[in-house]
């Protein structure tokens, strides 16, 4: 297990004893739900790692067994989905995907357009390790060919971190998209990877400045007006996720809780996902799009476990 961090020998001791206190709480009678929801919401993903690791140790069986045996209904599959891996929890995540009867659109479009090829990179290991598929092969068997071509141009290709570009470069971008036409990039993946996925965020910066100062347009309208088709929500998502990641997501959540309520599956992928990365930033983008707090949708009357457990991911 590769960790970020040196930990204590007090530290590890701690984390040992939280995962003998979790197995009491799952085996209680009744279940203590609430050191459950405390734990999960209290430690980082690499904790929950420790804690898996010393729970396997001390009782010879992993310990997302003993949650399937013990835990119900979506207490049980948060509480499976927080002791995973970022990248076993995004494996399954996808493999959910398509092994539906219909692909969610959404789905595929957050996954893609938030997640670089590193990334990406150990979640077909993961993919292959669960479910003895390739990952890459069920994304060509499962949607359109030029859908497919877009998706794994974004596994396969690395975002630069730094910029790359003058100013007078994304002028020069930018006029090729006035020119050639968004369309274009919807529809030919070597014109997409070119500008959209081979250029850092700044680049991305500078071109939709460029852009806009060219067509007052800027380059999320743009995609919205021009381009048709399934490429269209992932082109508007990589522009948009590159960009700016927590206006995207807040827009995410704001979207999942209007058609699906708090109970949302694509809500709580983004609570989790983005938990210890950006979520104080998609909280202020929410208040500034919603006039109202994120945490403030799961204060609810009586709330359930796993409704506190989403409630503290929202404070991470």
């Amino acid at each position: 297990m590769s960790l970020s961090r040196e930990y204590t020998e007090e530290e590890y001791n701690t984390l040992e004893s939280k995962a003998k206190q979790f197995h009491d709480a799952l085996f209680s009678e009744p279940i203590d739900e609430n050191f459950i929801v405390e734990l999960l919401i209290s430690t980082t993903n690499e904790e929950r790692q420790i804690i898996r690791k010393f729970y396997k140790d001390s009782y010879n069986t992993p310990v997302q067994n003993d949650i399937k045996l013990r835990l119900q209904n979506e207490l049980k599959t948060i509480a499976i989905n927080l002791f995973d891996t970022p990248y076993e929890y995004d494996a399954k995540e996808l493999y959910k995907i398509f092994s539906s009867p219909k692909i969610d659109d959404d789905s595929i479009v957050e996954l893609f357009a938030s997640r670089p090829k590193a990334h990406f990179e150990t979640v077909e290991i993961a993919y292959k390790k669960f479910y003895n598929r390739d990952l890459k092969d069920d994304i060509k068997n499962h949607l359109p060919k030029e859908h497919a071509e877009f998706l794994l141009a974004i596994m396969e290709n690395e975002r630069p971190i730094d910029q790359t570009i003058s100013g007078n470069d994304a002028y020069e971008d930018a006029s090729e998209l006035i020119k050639v036409g968004l369309k274009e990039y919807g529809i030919d993946v070597q014109k997409f990877k070119k500008i959209f996925i081979n250029r850092s965020r700044e680049d991305l910066i500078l071109i939709s400045r460029a852009y806009y100062e060219k067509t007052q347009k800027n380059l999320y309208e743009a995609i919205e007006e021009e381009v048709e088709g399934k490429n269209k929500e992932l082109l508007k998502g990589v522009v948009f996720a590159v960009i700016t990641p927590p206006q995207f997501f807040s827009e995410k959540c704001s979207k999942e809780i209007q058609n699906h309520g708090i109970n949302g599956p694509l809500l709580q992928r983004i609570l989790i996902s983005r938990a210890e990365i950006d979520m104080y930033a998609i909280k202020d983008y929410y208040i500034m799009e919603t006039n109202n707090d994120l945490k403030n949708e799961f204060e609810v009357e009586n709330p359930s476990a796993y409704i506190q457990i989403l409630e503290g991911l929202t404070n991470k």
